[in-house]
């Protein structure tokens, strides 16, 4: 994956997400990418989200180590979402 396209597979999966629609289509997203299919663009963004909430997740551990950290709400919405794979 290079950086262009990870930033408009970013960019493409935000605005769909902008518009409240129920399920991310990544066929749309592949076809702005064009050099991945609907399944690699669906893996690299779980791949991405799981990075950027085990990032969180070491961080909020660091400043509060005693406190166990309930889910994150949207991130548990977004992945049930994307879990639909459509």
């Amino acid at each position: 994956w290079t950086t262009e396209e990870i930033c408009l597979l970013m960019t493409q999966v935000e605005q769909q997400l902008s518009l409240k629609r129920s399920r991310i289509c990544w066929i749309a997203v592949s076809k702005l990418i064009q050099t991945k299919t609907p399944r690699q663009c669906y893996d690299q963004y779980i791949h991405i989200r799981k990075k950027q909430t085990s990032r969180k997740d070491y961080t909020q551990t660091q400043e509060l180590p005693n406190i166990q950290k309930k889910n994150d709400d949207e991130t548990t919405k977004l992945l049930n979402q994307l879990f639909d794979f459509v």
